[in-house]
């Protein structure tokens, strides 16, 4: 369990320097055998960001083209791309639905 931590502790600091240093994320490729593999993920305040860059590329989408069809600056949206982001769910909600996906959240 002490290493679970580490590593997603380890995992969240290096996705965070990606995305405040705007590097390419790789999307996780996982194995077809998971037997003994243990998936990390990092701390939710690193994932959304994470997610929003892949939704909006799928999308063809600049942040000047989602911007403006949230009709917000461009720099309102890259601020939710950062790390230090903290957006509330009808912000994440109004995102979402011009991206054409759903939220789903558990507990």
């Amino acid at each position: 369990e002490i290493a679970k931590a580490m590593a997603r502790e380890a995992l969240t600091g290096t996705l965070e320097t990606m995305l405040d240093h705007n590097i390419t994320i790789p999307r996780p490729i996982l194995p077809s055998n998971l037997q003994n593999i243990y998936l990390i993920t990092p701390d939710p305040e690193i994932i959304f960001p994470i997610l929003l860059r892949w939704a909006r590329e799928d999308n063809h989408m600049t942040l000047n083209e989602l911007a403006n069809k949230l009709g917000v600056t461009y720099q309102a949206v890259q601020k939710l791309e950062r790390s230090k982001a903290n957006p509330s769910i009808r912000t994440i909600t109004k995102v979402i639905r011009v991206l054409g996906r759903e939220l789903e959240l558990t507990f």
